[in-house]
This record gives C-alpha cells, structure tokens and sequence, in this order.
C-alpha cells in the first residue's frame, strides 16, 4: 500500500522474496500467514492510497485474506495511523520507508516534507569532507 505509485514496496519486496526458499511466486503485497517451508506468495499493489477511509479499506481487505501489509508512505501521520489500523484487526505489518525517513532525518538533522512522490537528491557537504 502506498500514496504514491508503490514501486518503491513491489521492488524491495520481491528483492527480499528471494531470501526463501518458496514455491512459484506470483505478484501480490500480501503473504499467507502460513509459514510451510515452501509456499505460494502472491503480491498486489494498493497504489495512490491517500485517505485513512482507502487505508482502512485496504486493511479491512487484507485482514479478510489474512495478509501481510507491507506500506510506504511520505506521510508520518498515515504511517502511524495505517500501523494502529493493522494492530487493531490483529494483521502484521511493515512500515518500509518510516524508520529510513527517521534515520535520515536525524542524520540531516532536517525534518522531512512528507510530499508524496518525489526524487530527493540527497548531499551532505561538512567541513572534514571539503577541499583544502
């Protein structure tokens, strides 16, 4: 689930998919929680997702399926509360983008925009690391 295209989620997930040993994999951001030694994992991108009413229907569809929710959203509002939605119906979940946005903001010592969608650049220049 995301608020923006959900690239960034179906990437990484697939990526890290290949650290089991599963059965055939399709494409679907929800896991069976059955943990056999090997089994169908299918994905499904819940992309541009951008009220908490689209999150809630999401979550109430993956607590159905007995999913998975795998979220990256710019918002920390929506994080939190996306978290709290999934603890609530008792479904497991993984915030993939909060804890970097917070490592890098407290590394930058910025706070982020929170802005769906865009391409940061990011260059800390210090003084160790500048040319004599």
């Amino acid at each position: 689930m995301s608020d923006s295209s959900g690239a960034t989620a179906l990437r990484t997930i697939r990526a890290l998919l290949k650290q089991f040993e599963l059965g055939k994999q399709e494409t679907k951001v929800m896991a069976p929680y059955s943990k056999p030694a090997t089994c169908d994992v299918r994905t499904k991108n819940f992309a541009r997702v951008v009220t908490l009413d689209e999150a809630g229907q999401v979550v109430s569809h993956a607590a159905r399926k007995g999913a998975l929710v795998v979220f990256t959203f710019a918002s920390d509002v929506m994080r939190l509360r996306v978290q709290k939605m999934c603890d609530s119906v008792g479904i497991s979940s993984i915030d993939l983008v909060g804890p970097t946005i917070m490592g890098l903001s407290s590394f930058l010592e910025m706070d982020p925009i929170g802005q769906v969608g865009r391409l940061l650049y990011l260059k800390r220049v210090t003084d160790s690391h500048k040319s004599p």
